[in-house]
C-alpha cells in the first residue's frame, strides 16, 4: 500500500511531465476528500443522522467520478470544478445543517473552500464559483440565525469542542501540505533555474571563444591589409570589412552584456576618452548598417559639449550605437537623425540627452509597454525579414539606469519614433568637441540638392558661428561661386564636374559632400554624409579633408633585441599575431601547444609570452603555472600575457590569480596590442621610431610551374606570402606530418579514443587549409565535427575515403618533390649522442641531461628525432626520467639494446 500511494503521489503530485496548475489540482482535491471523509465519520460519530452521512457521501462520490472521469478524458478543469462544487456547495451546506451549525467547525470549512477557490481556479470561472460559495455561505448563516430550530444540535456540548479541534486540524493539515507543495515546487524550479543559468552561462563563455576566434583572423588581417600601400578605394573596402567585422563582435557582446545584466555583473569602466573619436565610431558603424537602404542620415551635435570625457566610452558607444541601429531596422525610407546635447553640473558632471529620430514604422500604443522587453520583436508580422536578438532596447534600458540616466520614447504608429536617452559622465577641462579657428571671418557658400541634407549642413556651420549663404538653384551656386566672395563652398557630389572647371578661376575652397558608398575625387576637399560639425569644423580648419578615411595606426618604438612568443593552437591566430608584431622589429617565436611553449621558456629568456586560454592537452592557465613553478627568479619576473576570445567580466582578476600578468581580448586590436607591449617590454630595449621615410616595397610577383591535384598552390603561396623555395619546405613537412597522421587514424575511434582523434583531424584541417589542400581540409572539417559530436555512424562512412584522399595527397606531393622526399629519413641521433643521453637519463642527472638536450638541439634532424628529443626534454621537466627512456626506446630499439648488450 505504502508503494502504491507512493507511486500515485510520483505520478500525479510530482512528476515535472504535469503543469504546475494540473498537479495543484490534483493535490487539492486529494487533501480535501480525506479531509471530506474524515470529517463526514466524524461527524456520524458525533451523532449526525445516518441519511445525513449517506447523503454526504454520495455527494463526494459522485464528486469524486467526475472528477476522475473528467481527467481521464483530458479535461481537468472541468473535473476539479465538479469535485469542488460538490465539497463546497453541496457538501458542506448539508454539514452546516446536520452538523451543528454555527457552533462547530463549519465556519472553518467554508474559509477552506473559499482558499480551494483561490488555489485552484483563474479569470471569470474563479469570479463566479467564489460569488456561488460566498452566496450559499451567508444563506446558510442566514438559515441558522433565522430558523435554529432546523439545525441539528451536538450533545452532549463538549462535541463542539471536539468538532472544532478536528476542524482546525483538517484545515491546518490542509493549508499546511498546500504551503509545502508550493515550497517543494519553488525550490524544484530554483535549482531548475540555477542549473539553466549555469549551463547559459558555459554557453555564452564557449560562444564568446568559438565566434571570437575566426573574427580575429577577419579584423586581425583587416588591419594588416589596412597598413599595406593600396589605393583609397581599396583600402575603404578593407576599412568596412574590418568595422562590419566589429559590428559583428557587437552582435555577440549584446548577447553576454544580457547574461550578465540578468546576473548583476555588469560593471562600469570608467577612464578619459575623446568624445569626437567615439561619435566618429559610431558613425562609421551605422553607415555601414544603412548601406542598403535609401536612407538619410542626419547628426546634430552640439559643438560646446566639452570632448575629454570620463567614463565607460563602451557603454556610452553601444546605447548610441544601438539606439541607432534600432532605428535603421526599423526604417525603410525617409531619415534617420542623431541629436546628441549635453548640460553641465556644478559638480563637473556631463548630462548627456541623446535623442535618436526616425520616419519608420512607429510603435503602437499597446505596444509600448513590451517595447523593452528582453528577446521581443514588435509587430512581429511586418518586421519578419528583421535580423537581432530583440536586447538591444533591453540593454540600453539597463545602461542608462546604471549610468543614473533612463530611455523614453514618443511614436506615432506609422509615422517614426523619437527614442531619448539621459545619462551622466563626467568632464575634463574646457576643450570643444568641435571648434573653428576665427569662425567670424570665415564665409561659406551652400548648394545641396536634398534639404534634409542643406538643412544639416547648414546648422553646423552655424552652430559653429561661421556666416552662410544658402541658394537653391545650380544655375546661382555657380554664378555666385565665379564671384570669389566665398572661402568655401559646399556642394552635392553631382556637382563636382562643374565646380571642378572653376577651381583655377576662384580661390574658394571647394568641397563636394559625397553619399556614402559612392566614388570620390580626391582632387578637392571631400565630405562623406553625413556632415555634421566635427568634419565641418576639421575641413575649416584645414586639418582634414576625408572624414572616412583609415588613419594608420602609429608606433612610437621599435624592440629589436626583445624577444616574444606567441603561443596559441590555430595556425591563423599565430600569423595574425606575427603580423601585428612584426612592425615592433621584436624577434617573434610561435608554438601550437603549452608543452612547446613550456620547452621554449626554458631554452630561451623571452621579455614576454602571449599565451592562449584555451588549448588542447595543456590549456594556457596550465602552462602558466608550470612555468612560474620552474627554478629561477626571471620565470617569476617573465611577462606571460593571456590571448582569450573569453572576454567577460572579472577574466583579467582570474587571469592574474592564475599567474598572468595581464591579458588582450579576441580580435586582437592594435591599440590595445600597442598598449600592453608598451607596458611590458623593458623601457632599456626600445628604440625610438624616427621620421625617416620607409622606402616602398612592391609586391612580388610569384610564380610556380609545379601542379598539385588537389592543392591550389596559387592561393596558398599568395595567403603564406612565401617563395616556392619556402613553399617546398613546407609541402615536406606537411608530407612528413601526413604520413605520422595516417598511422594514427587507421583505426576507427572509440569512446576512449576519440578525442584525440579529433585532435588529430583538427591538426591536418588547419595544415591543409595552409597549404592550399582544401578539398582534404573539408573532408577533415567534418571528421572533426563528428568527433566532437561523438558521431561514430559518419565517422565509419568517410574515414576510409579520408585515407585514401590523404595518401593519394601524400604520394602526388612526394612526386612533384622528389628531391626533397629522399631526405626525409636524413639526420638521426648517431649511437654515440643515443649512449650519452641513455646514460643520463638512467642515471637522472637533470642538469647534465638538460645541457645535452640543449647541445643536441643545435643540430638539425628529421622530424621523428625532433619530435622524441622534444618529447624526452617535456619528460626530464617533469621529472619523468622512466617516460623519457621508454620513448627513447621505443623509436630507437636496435641500437638502445645494442648499447646495453
Amino acid at each position: 500500500m505504502k508503494t502504491l500511494i507512493r507511486n500515485l503521489a510520483d505520478r500525479h503530485l510530482f512528476s515535472e511531465r504535469l503543469p504546475l496548475d494540473v498537479r495543484m489540482s490534483n493535490l487539492v482535491c486529494v487533501l480535501g476528500v480525506a479531509g471530506a471523509i474524515l470529517a463526514a465519520i466524524i461527524k456520524l460519530a458525533e451523532g449526525i443522522p445516518v441519511f445525513a452521512a449517506v447523503l454526504i457521501l454520495v455527494s463526494l462520490a459522485i464528486g469524486t467520478a467526475l472528477y476522475a472521469y473528467f481527467g481521464r478524458t483530458g479535461r481537468m478543469t472541468m473535473g476539479t470544478t465538479c469535485l469542488i462544487i460538490s465539497a463546497t456547495d453541496v457538501l458542506i451546506p448539508i454539514t452546516f445543517i446536520w452538523g451543528g451549525g454555527i457552533k462547530s467547525a463549519l465556519p472553518m470549512y467554508f474559509t477552506l473552500g473559499i482558499v480551494m477557490h483561490f488555489l485552484v481556479f483563474r479569470g471569470l470561472r474563479l469570479r463566479l464559483l467564489l460569488i456561488l460559495n460566498v452566496f450559499i455561505f451567508l444563506w446558510c448563516i442566514l438559515f441558522g440565525y433565522r430558523y435554529p430550530e432546523y439545525i441539528y444540535h451536538l450533545s452532549p456540548d463538549y462535541l463542539y469542542y471536539l468538532d472544532n479541534i478536528q476542524g482546525v486540524l483538517i484545515c491546518g493539515f490542509f493549508i499546511g501540505g498546500v504551503i509545502k507543495f508550493h515550497i517543494h515546487a519553488y525550490d524544484t524550479e530554483r535549482v531548475r533555474a540555477i542549473n539553466a543559468n549555469r549551463v547559459k552561462s558555459d554557453f555564452l563563455s564557449n560562444m564568446s571563444h568559438e565566434i571570437r576566434t575566426p573574427m580575429n583572423a577577419i579584423i586581425g588581417m583587416s588591419e594588416l591589409a589596412l597598413r599595406e600601400n593600396s589605393s583609397p578605394v581599396v583600402s575603404n573596402y578593407i576599412y568596412e570589412i574590418k568595422t562590419a567585422g566589429m559590428n559583428l563582435l557587437s552582435i555577440i557582446n549584446d548577447i553576454l552584456d544580457f547574461s550578465k545584466i540578468e546576473s548583476n555583473k555588469i560593471q562600469l569602466v570608467e577612464s578619459n576618452y575623446a568624445l569626437n573619436s567615439m561619435i566618429n565610431d559610431v558613425v562609421n558603424i551605422i553607415r555601414v548598417y544603412m548601406a542598403e537602404k535609401p536612407l538619410v542620415f542626419l547628426i546634430d551635435i552640439d559643438p560646446n559639449i566639452p570632448n575629454n570625457i570620463v567614463g565607460d566610452e563602451m557603454r556610452v558607444r553601444q546605447i548610441l550605437t544601438n539606439m541607432l541601429s534600432n532605428a535603421v531596422k526599423y526604417t525603410e525610407k525617409g531619415f534617420v537623425r542623431l541629436t546628441l546635447t549635453a548640460q553641465k553640473t556644478p559638480e563637473g558632471k556631463l548630462i548627456f540627452k541623446c535623442a535618436v529620430e526616425d520616419s519608420g514604422i512607429g510603435i503602437k500604443k499597446e505596444d509600448m509597454d513590451d517595447l523593452f522587453s528582453k528577446f521581443t520583436r514588435l509587430d512581429a508580422s511586418k518586421n519578419k525579414h528583421i535580423i537581432g536578438t530583440g536586447l538591444g532596447l533591453s540593454i540600453t534600458q539597463a545602461l542608462c539606469g546604471i549610468m543614473g540616466g533612463e530611455i523614453s520614447v514618443q511614436s506615432v504608429y506609422g509615422e517614426g519614433s523619437v527614442f531619448t536617452a539621459v545619462f551622466e559622465q563626467y568632464y575634463l577641462g574646457a576643450k570643444k568637441f568641435a571648434e573653428v579657428g576665427d569662425a567670424y571671418d570665415k564665409n561659406v557658400l551652400i548648394y545641396i540638392r536634398t534639404d534634409l541634407y542643406a538643412d544639416s549642413v547648414e546648422s553646423a556651420l552655424k552652430s559653429l558661428g561661421v556666416s552662410t549663404t544658402r541658394v537653391h538653384s545650380e544655375a546661382v551656386f555657380l554664378q555666385m561661386l565665379e564671384t570669389n566672395t566665398f572661402d568655401f563652398a559646399f556642394f552635392s557630389n553631382f556637382l563636382t564636374e562643374q565646380a571642378f572647371k572653376l577651381k583655377q578661376y576662384t580661390k574658394t575652397t571647394l568641397v563636394s559632400l559625397v553619399p556614402f558608398g559612392e566614388s570620390v575625387l580626391f582632387d578637392i576637399h571631400t565630405l562623406v554624409m553625413p556632415a555634421f560639425c566635427l568634419p565641418v569644423a576639421n575641413i575649416l580648419n584645414g586639418t582634414n579633408t576625408l572624414n572616412n578615411t583609415h588613419i594608420d595606426y602609429k608606433l612610437r618604438f621599435t624592440a629589436p633585441s626583445a624577444k616574444v612568443l606567441v603561443v596559441d593552437d590555430i595556425q591563423t591566430n599565430l600569423k595574425v599575431a606575427e603580423g601585428l608584431l612584426a612592425p615592433y622589429k621584436m624577434s617573434v617565436n610561435t608554438c601550437l601547444s603549452g608543452k612547446e611553449a613550456l620547452r621554449l621558456v626554458v631554452s630561451h629568456d623571452y621579455d614576454i609570452v602571449l599565451m592562449d586560454h584555451m588549448m588542447p592537452e595543456m590549456d594556457g592557465m596550465e602552462a602558466t603555472a608550470a612555468i612560474r613553478a620552474l627554478d629561477g627568479e626571471k620565470y617569476q619576473r617573465m611577462a606571460v600575457i593571456a590571448l582569450t576570445a573569453n572576454a567577460i567580466i572579472g577574466v583579467k582578476d582570474q587571469f592574474i590569480q592564475n599567474g598572468f600578468n595581464d591579458y588582450i581580448a579576441k580580435p586582437i586590436e592594435p591599440k590595445k596590442l600597442y598598449d600592453v607591449i608598451s607596458k611590458w617590454i623593458p623601457r632599456d630595449k626600445r628604440v625610438a621610431v624616427t621620421k625617416e621615410e620607409v622606402p616602398e616595397e612592391k609586391e612580388k610577383e610569384i610564380t610556380c610551374d609545379i601542379s598539385i591535384e588537389g592543392v591550389n598552390i596559387a592561393h596558398a603561396l599568395k595567403s603564406l606570402n612565401c617563395g616556392v623555395d619556402e613553399y617546398e619546405e613546407l609541402m615536406r613537412l606537411y608530407c612528413r606530418d601526413v604520413h605520422e597522421r595516417l598511422e594514427s587514424l587507421k583505426d576507427e575511434p572509440n569512446e576512449n579514443s576519440v578525442k584525440e582523434f579529433t585532435i588529430s583531424v583538427h591538426a591536418i584541417k588547419s595544415a591543409s587549409a595552409s597549404v592550399g589542400a582544401m578539398e582534404v581540409s573539408n573532408l577533415a572539417k567534418e571528421l572533426e565535427a563528428a568527433g566532437k559530436a561523438s558521431d561514430f555512424l559518419t565517422i565509419s562512412k568517410k574515414l576510409g575515403a579520408f585515407r585514401e584522399r590523404l595518401e593519394t595527397l601524400e604520394k602526388n606531393i612526394l612526386a612533384a618533390f622528389p628531391q626533397k622526399a629522399e631526405n626525409v629519413g636524413a639526420g638521426t641521433l648517431s649511437p654515440e649522442d643515443l649512449t650519452r643521453l641513455l646514460e643520463l637519463l638512467q642515471s637522472k642527472n637533470v642538469n647534465k641531461t638538460n645541457r645535452l638536450l640543449a647541445e643536441l638541439g643545435e643540430n638539425q634532424y628529421d622530424e621523428k628525432t625532433t619530435r622524441v628529443l622534444s618529447e624526452i626534454e617535456d619528460c626530464v621537466l617533469m621529472f619523468d626520467f622512466n617516460k623519457a627512456i621508454a620513448a627513447l626506446e621505443l623509436v630507437f630499439p636496435a641500437k638502445n639494446g645494442e648499447e646495453q648488450g
